[in-house]
């Protein structure tokens, strides 16, 4: 459906031309691995031979330069301790960078949010050469299989060009952002064999999975998060305030006034906290010491030699609250801290909390007004003066996605699905919906996802049968593209 390439029964040639397959997914020459692979990092991408360093120093030269620089991007430095062999030289040049970082984020920090934004993605992005990403968007293993890409090379700086298999189409955009808003989603949600985060919507936190801490997971979505922020994709939507704030921050203490009940996923746990919050009376407080499950949850959270009373019910609560969001997952927050500074953005975002949204969405962020949509639907330049025909086409796509509804969960066609046809991803550029009009025969809208362009049908008579094949392509092609 959406894209910029490709064609099906109804939907016709969406782009010029179509790409053939290409072999590698990657376009990065890889670097064999030391043999202890203790930090569970991406490998280093470049032209270097591991020769140039003895395998059996270079996890303790690395560590070493590491204990200096504690949030250096490890990728960059293995790199370029593979080219000097010298941790000296490799300390001097990391020095150097985090001097000219901390030079520019002084110079960030006076622009305004929007401005300082785009002038540090500009700064960040490597433009040329493009890096090819090769994907199954149906893949069970979605996760896994781009988890794979990172730690074969992909550098989050680059920008994309991203193919879907068994898909034609030329990415001019629209394939990117398809591409992180899918990622996002599978993440956030899961990809039916691989889940890393819990709880409701709008309180969501890593998991503590062992399995996928040794795996280097949680740093490849801190670097999945950084690669969508870069390129402007899809937010993460519904992270528990608190933990986002601790991403960014590195504070425990900073991070603790966000904090909420709803941030516990164990229900069994929300509701200990509840009967702790509620307890005013001694005879609840006796009740509440005499249950062994109360008593064991308040030790495991370091709330211990005492018993609950009123004056310290509060503080109680307060340790189950912390202990369970936050200290219980340092582990997976550090890791996505971590992949987030391969593009040093943390350091970026905690100068620019404005802009914390555009990583850490809310539901209330991203949700779409179907008026705002209408407002936005303008005439291609190249269309000229309407007929009579077109006008009456026009007015009836208006009136159309005027009484969309928004629901991100709904199977029937929402305002979302009619952007994500659109644009790739359900929420708005900063642009307007270009309309154009199918050449007579064709019976379904079109749609390229590059230039935000919707090419609607001019055969329909009626407009119940205009409203059917718009309800067609947004509950059948609103993700991907060729197909019916």
């Amino acid at each position: 459906m959406i894209c910029e390439g490709g064609s099906s029964k109804e939907t016709g040639d969406r782009c010029e031309e179509s790409r053939d397959d290409r072999d590698n997914y990657v376009h990065t020459p890889m670097v064999q691995k030391s043999s202890t692979e203790e930090r569970n990092t991406t490998q280093p991408t470049g032209e270097f031979s591991s020769a140039a360093v003895p395998i059996k120093n270079f996890d303790e030269m690395l560590g070493e330069i590491l204990d200096v620089i504690p949030d250096a991007n490890e990728q960059d430095v293995r790199k370029k301790l593979l080219a000097t062999s010298s941790v000296e030289e490799t300390l001097d040049w990391m020095l150097e960078q985090q001097n000219t970082i901390y030079q520019n984020s002084v110079m960030l920090k006076d622009l305004d949010p929007s401005e300082a934004l785009e002038t540090f993605r500009q700064a960040t992005i490597m433009k040329l050469p493009y890096q090819t990403i090769r994907i199954n968007r149906d893949s069970p293993h979605f996760i896994r299989e781009v988890f794979k890409l990172f730690k074969k090379g992909i550098d989050v700086k680059k920008a994309p060009d991203v193919e879907f298999e068994g898909e034609d189409g030329m990415d001019a955009s629209g394939l990117t952002r398809e591409y992180l808003y899918l990622l996002m989603s599978k993440i956030r949600g899961g990809d039916g064999t691989t889940v890393l985060f819990e709880g409701q919507p709008g309180h969501l936190s890593p998991l503590y999975d062992v399995d996928c801490l040794d795996s280097g997971f949680y740093f490849f979505v801190g670097q999945a998060l950084a690669q969508s922020f870069l390129h402007g994709g899809y937010p993460f939507v519904g992270m528990s305030q608190a933990v986002a704030h601790y991403i960014i921050t590195d504070d425990i203490d900073e991070s603790i006034p966000f904090l909420a009940v709803e941030d516990i996923p164990d229900p069994e746990v929300r509701d200990v906290l509840k009967k702790i919050a509620r307890a005013s009376k001694d005879e609840d407080f006796q009740n509440l010491n005499a249950d062994e499950g109360v008593s064991n949850l308040l030790i495991q959270c370091g709330f211990v030699n005492k018993l609950l009373n009123k004056q310290n019910s509060q503080q109680a609560c307060q340790r189950v609250l912390v202990h369970q969001v936050l200290m219980y997952k340092k582990d997976p927050i550090q890791e996505i801290r971590r992949g987030l500074q391969t593009a040093s953005i943390t350091s970026f975002l905690k100068d620019h909390p404005a802009l914390w949204k555009t990583i850490f969405a809310t539901a209330a962020d991203v949700k779409l007004q179907s008026d705002l949509v209408v407002r936005s639907l303008k005439c291609d330049p190249s269309v000229g003066e309407l007929n009579e025909q077109q006008e009456t086409i026009l007015n009836w796509c208006k009136e159309y996605v005027g009484n969309l509804p928004s629901d991100t969960e709904s199977d029937s066609s929402t305002i979302e699905k009619f952007v994500q046809f659109v644009f790739g991803e359900p929420t708005m550029p900063p642009q307007p919906v270009y309309v154009k009009f199918n050449r007579p025969g064709k019976s379904l809208p079109d749609a390229d996802a590059c230039t935000g362009t919707i090419s609607l049908p001019i055969d329909h008579k009626m407009k119940k049968d205009f409203t059917k094949s718009l309800d067609i392509v947004l509950n059948f092609q609103h993700k991907g593209f060729g197909r019916c």
